[in-house]
């Protein structure tokens, strides 16, 4: 074996070992991208067998680039980077610059760690799948969590790390996406993105080099806590380093210009984690859709993501992710709370609901239509007070509400909270009555540019477009 192993590196080096490919390279942007003043590239593919990837000269877009393959501090072949390449075309405007072949005589010995690819004539290196100096991840560790492959857009961490599991299949981000990872890069977080796809847009990827620091181009399976679990262990050794984990999802439009200074409210509390609203459905816990870690928990949330065993069941990943989560952090005697209680948020309500109740000049009355879930016997206005009227009960019996949903008027007139849930506007799942009043939520400064994210996401989505222009129409569904 040793023999073997020793002719073959010494055949590569003495010999030809590259041989390039002239039909076109269809290959998707996959793997680290490097950004340095003059450079941009990328290794897509790097295996025993083949090479692939893309570089350009940001500066001299027509430079001519040849790229060469260093083993062990040696040369042991180049490629030229003029192979067709349409994807980064679309997002760069640059065509031509592409390069891929394939390999013989590596598999005996094979480590993507020991290859670096330099541009000739400079001192630009990248590798595969690597940041400078930096591990990034195993081989094995990308298969456990779905990963395709990890974008970069900077070499190290701050001390503020917000790690955003986001989903999309289309080709663009859309404006709550951007928005979000704008907010917390302006807050000063390194922003880690975690892209769950079923289709590997590689555009949308792509695109989120312009926003985020790291993004992570995921499988679709398991959730938000496989996509949060995903990061935590790619980055394990950049986190160990840093004061404060968020970790968040883009099932919200936000944050509002509050959360600046909510989390710094929080931050005087001296909680070891937080989030804006608890639950008591099932059991007490923080929802998950905002989580807030300080550095005494750290261990905790990071033994928590390495036992977690992800699954396709949604229910699953409530029961064994959202709830548990909270669960075996309070277990652990940390200290947590929330931004808006629900024992503050319920009183609230009740005094809105009474207010609403009755409110005959709010909407017009009408009868629902066969396919709605609501009896036909009931008129708007019949329904909107027995909704109010059981939510007022429940609440005084202590039968849990979700407040996202329940509670959203007030947790956003009253409590200024810096989120608004997605699935109440767009679907609606327990049909609160009141989304009328929105309106009055979006005049507010706080929230004054909701409407836009808003209207960008109805807008994607046809389906929750026709749900929310049905209920403007007093058509219930």
């Amino acid at each position: 074996m040793h023999a073997q192993l020793r002719f073959d590196i010494q055949k590569i080096i003495d010999r030809p070992l590259i041989k390039l490919i002239s039909k076109r390279n269809s290959s998707k942007l996959r793997g680290q991208k490097i950004l340095t003043q003059r450079y941009v590239g990328c290794v897509d593919h790097l295996s025993s067998q083949h090479i692939s990837g893309w570089i350009f000269n940001q500066d001299n877009i027509d430079e001519e680039i040849i790229i060469e393959i260093v083993y062990n501090n040696i040369v042991i072949g180049k490629l030229l980077a003029n192979l067709e390449r349409e994807d980064v075309e679309k997002i760069y405007g640059k065509k031509n610059c592409g390069f891929s072949t394939y390999l013989s005589g590596m598999n005996f010995f094979f480590n993507y760690k020991d290859y670096q690819f330099r541009v000739r004539g400079s001192n630009f290196f990248f590798g595969y799948p690597s940041m400078p100096r930096e591990k990034l991840a195993s081989e094995l560790n990308w298969r456990k969590h779905g990963v395709i492959s990890v974008l970069s857009n900077s070499t190290s961490f701050s001390k503020k790390v917000a790690i955003i599991a986001m989903f999309s299949n289309d080709e663009t981000l859309s404006k709550s996406q951007i928005f979000c990872v704008n907010s917390y890069r302006a807050l000063g977080y390194t922003v880690v993105a975690v892209m769950a796809t079923d289709r590997n847009p590689t555009l949308v990827h792509v695109s989120l080099a312009q926003y985020a620091d790291y993004i992570i181009l995921r499988n679709n399976f398991g959730w938000d806590f496989s996509s949060w679990a995903a990061a935590l262990d790619l980055f394990s050794e950049n986190i160990q380093g840093v004061d404060e984990i968020i970790l968040t999802n883009d099932s919200i439009i936000g944050p509002s210009p509050s959360l600046a200074a909510d989390i710094t409210r929080m931050q005087a509390k001296n909680l070891d984690f937080w989030g804006i609203t608890d639950c008591w459905q099932h059991s007490y816990h923080i929802q998950s859709y905002f989580m807030y870690f300080n550095k005494s928990s750290h261990s905790n949330i990071i033994r928590f993501f390495d036992n977690y065993k992800p699954s396709g069941d949604k229910e699953y990943a409530i029961q064994n992710g959202e709830i548990y989560l909270s669960q075996y952090m309070i277990k652990s005697n940390l200290r947590h709370g929330v931004l808006c209680p629900y024992e503050i948020a319920s009183k609230f309500a009740i005094e809105y609901f009474c207010k609403e109740f009755g409110a005959t000049s709010k909407f017009p009355e009408f009868i629902s239509s066969k396919d709605s879930p609501f009896p036909v016997a009931l008129s708007n206005l019949e329904y909107r007070n027995m909704f109010f009227a059981d939510a007022i009960t429940a609440i005084r019996n202590r039968t849990p509400l979700n407040p996202t949903h329940h509670f959203w008027y007030v947790l956003m007139s009253d409590m200024k909270t810096p989120f608004l849930k997605k699935e109440l506007v767009g679907k609606n799942p327990v049909g609160v009555p009141d989304l009328y009043n929105i309106d009055n939520i979006l005049l507010m400064d706080e929230y004054s540019q909701f409407s836009i994210l808003l209207r960008d996401y109805l807008m994607r989505d046809a389906k929750s477009l026709a749900i929310w222009m049905s209920r403007q129409t007093g058509d219930f569904e």
